[in-house]
């Protein structure tokens, strides 16, 4: 099936003018009546075709009793039919030049054996066919934007998106986790526009999907949930069309352990052959990856609200002197820098703070705004006028009472009219604020996170992707010999592979040699077209990078970078190992 037939089939996924429900049943609670009820909540007016077998009606629309009856080219035929049925519905449909065939039932290639037989049988059927699979083992595909569908067998709640600013996209292979994150982004009050289950992607993949939604000028933001990424060139080339339109993909790949992959086989056969390869070669192309669910929906929330994230570094206001030394620890445990503040506005601080707490990032507002709630009136647009700032974490310590909403709403009201992002959290997460004034943040353009640390960790993941967006391009380092002078006995040396995988290509790992190495066998994977600079960065951030402690990092990195880019410019090089000194 060429890239083109399948940019068509999901574009009629995603707006049908035609739908079929096969098995459909009028029960409460079954997957065929839901989806009914979830179009019509939806507002969709295309035609609608039912298949039951022994019902002329459902729900007040006429049922035939096969497929074969159903008009051909039918935009999306959603099987709510047991696994033993799918293969033969499918080949039907094919025979029907039927657009996308969406297959709910689990049981085939993540059970092996027959399963995975019978998913080949389904996939080789429509690739001839010219036929888009959604699935199998999946939960459906919603599209919230006018002229969009609700293809989700869990009842879904109606809420049009109109794309009058930023909506998220969320794909995920896990019908669990896209509802997840559907609905905790929805409860922010921000907007999704279209939700993904790709299952286990026998037809239609995640590839397919980013493809159609980049293109979406109501996109701003892509969400992926992911256990492989079954085209990884292409998913590359994806990438690079999102850079290019600053449209950030917030992406949570499971895998990086072993006994992790083992268990995505099982979920939805996929399979991860080269996690770290993944990861750098991802994260190189622009890809926010992310290690939690917590953060992909913090990350996509900070996104939504500030597509032009700055380079700089954030600011902290806290209403503890312990916070200022903990965010201090956890930004630098994340790799966040907050910026020291500039000499004018520190000069400008000090007549506001008192004596016992000078200015400084973090900054500590003490106990005092009790007695002078004034002072955030002052501090806080100082910290937003310094150049040095990028962004503010405001870590106020707040709770449920009117106090609270008084504190709170003063501090609104200081931080009310800057350009720059500004997130308010409370620093107390298990104690609840006035409800009202989470709305009347994010009624503002400021979004509200339970805790100060959520909020640094996505605030880096911003201020990191916002820096590889301004970072220009640096000339390709010069090609060196493959294999670099021999370091002498006892010198501090790097281990060096130049590897190809199948999936990925030219890749280096790196580890330290010698003894060094039998003391600590861990390895980070490069792509090899790094410039110097960001090789030292990513040696500095290996295991036993405190050894680097006394030494220039500047002629192994320049020693690496040229070996990586002989490496990838010789298609036919051997794959090699070379130990590299640290001093060169």
């Amino acid at each position: 099936m060429s890239a083109r037939a399948m940019r068509e089939a999901v574009a009629r996924l995603m707006r049908p003018r035609s739908i079929a429900i096969v098995g459909v049943s009028a029960e409460p609670g079954q997957p065929g009546g839901n989806i009914i009820g979830n179009l019509e909540r939806a507002g969709y007016d295309g035609a609608l075709h039912l298949v039951s077998r022994n019902r002329t009606e459902v729900l007040g629309h006429a049922c035939v009793r096969t497929i074969e009856e159903l008009p051909d080219g039918v935009d999306v035929v959603v099987l709510c039919i047991p696994q033993p049925a799918v293969v033969a519905a499918v080949e039907s449909c094919a025979k029907k030049r039927m657009g996308n065939v969406m297959i709910f039932a689990a049981g085939f290639a993540e059970t092996g054996g027959d399963g995975i037989a019978a998913q080949e049988r389904i996939a080789g059927v429509a690739r001839a066919a010219g036929m888009g699979i959604v699935g199998p083992n999946c939960l459906g595909v919603t599209n919230s934007l006018a002229g969009g569908q609700a293809l989700t067998f869990g009842a879904a709640e109606a809420r049009g998106v109109t794309g009058e600013r930023p909506t998220l996209a969320i794909i995920a292979q896990s019908g669990a986790l896209a509802g997840v994150f559907r609905g905790a982004i929805q409860q922010r009050g921000l907007p999704v526009s279209y939700s993904v289950s790709s299952g286990n992607e026998a037809g239609l993949m995640c590839e397919d999907y980013l493809d159609y939604v980049l293109d979406d000028p109501a996109v701003g933001v892509v969400a992926i949930y992911a256990e492989q990424l079954r085209a990884p060139r292409r998913f590359l080339e994806l990438a690079a069309r999102a850079r290019r339109r600053n449209k950030p993909i917030v992406m949570l790949h499971a895998g990086s352990s072993a006994i992790a992959r083992e268990s995505a086989v099982t979920h939805t056969c996929a399979i991860t052959r080269n996690y770290p390869a993944m990861r750098a070669l991802t994260e190189r192309a622009g890809i926010v990856q992310v290690n939690r669910i917590e953060e992909l929906l913090d990350t996509a929330e900070l996104f939504l609200y500030f597509p032009s994230p700055p380079t700089t570094g954030p600011a902290v206001m806290a209403d503890s002197g312990a916070y200022k030394g903990l965010a201090l620890d956890y930004a630098a445990q994340i790799g966040i820098d907050l910026p020291t503040l500039s000499p004018e506005i520190h000069a400008a601080l000090v007549p506001v703070m008192p004596v016992y707490a000078p200015p400084s990032n973090p900054l500590d507002m003490t106990a005092q705004p009790i007695k002078e709630p004034e002072m955030y009136d002052k501090a806080l647009p100082l910290l937003l006028a310094d150049p040095r700032i990028g962004s503010l974490v405001l870590a106020a310590l707040m709770g449920p009472t009117g106090f609270g909403l008084a504190k709170g709403q003063r501090i609104l009201n200081a931080v009310s009219g800057t350009a720059k992002p500004v997130i308010m959290t409370n620093l107390s997460s298990d104690n609840p604020v006035p409800p009202e004034l989470i709305a009347q943040c994010r009624a503002r353009g400021i979004p509200y996170f339970s805790s100060p640390d959520r909020a640094l960790r996505a605030v880096a993941y911003l201020t990191h992707y916002a820096r590889a967006l301004a970072r220009p391009a640096a000339p390709p380092p010069a090609a060196a010999p493959m294999r670099p002078p021999k370091p002498a006995p006892g010198t501090l040396q790097l281990r060096v592979k130049a590897m190809r995988d199948p999936e990925w290509g030219a890749l280096l790992e790196v580890g330290f040699g010698g003894p060094w190495g039998e003391a600590m066998p861990q390895t980070i994977v490069l792509p090899p077209d790094l410039v110097a600079e960001d090789v030292a960065a990513a040696l500095r951030g290996m295991p036993g990078a405190s050894l680097f402690a006394e030494h220039d990092l500047g002629p192994a990195s320049r020693a690496i970078a040229a070996l990586g880019a002989a490496f990838d410019a010789d298609e036919g090089a051997a794959p090699s190992e070379n130990a590299v000194a640290i001093d060169g």
